[in-house]
């Protein structure tokens, strides 16, 4: 029961890291070997990644569009919508 709980926190460390711009794996790999409260206080320090854009969650410095079908955020040159698979049509150079 312990290993499954410790298992656990590992995992939602690395979900936390993620939704913060960090990788994800990474740091439930150190709060597997060290604790997950250790990976927790390392991710606290290390705080948010600035370089996401938290309104459209790409790098800063990507040009991004909606997509038509599910308004979700993706990158101007896409053919297809990384969320929900959707042919974009590609704009025309002027």
């Amino acid at each position: 029961m312990f290993f499954l709980v410790y298992g656990l926190l590992c995992v939602a460390v690395g979900f936390w890291a993620q939704s913060w711009g960090r990788s994800g794996f990474l740091f439930a790999l150190l709060s597997l070997l060290l604790s997950p409260l250790v990976g927790a206080l390392v991710l606290l320090f290390r705080g948010k990644n600035s370089n996401i854009n938290p309104i459209t969650g790409l790098p800063l410095g990507v040009s991004a569009r909606k997509c038509p079908e599910c308004a979700e955020f993706i990158k101007v040159e896409a053919v297809r919508c990384k969320h929900c698979g959707a042919p974009v049509p590609q704009d025309p150079v002027n």
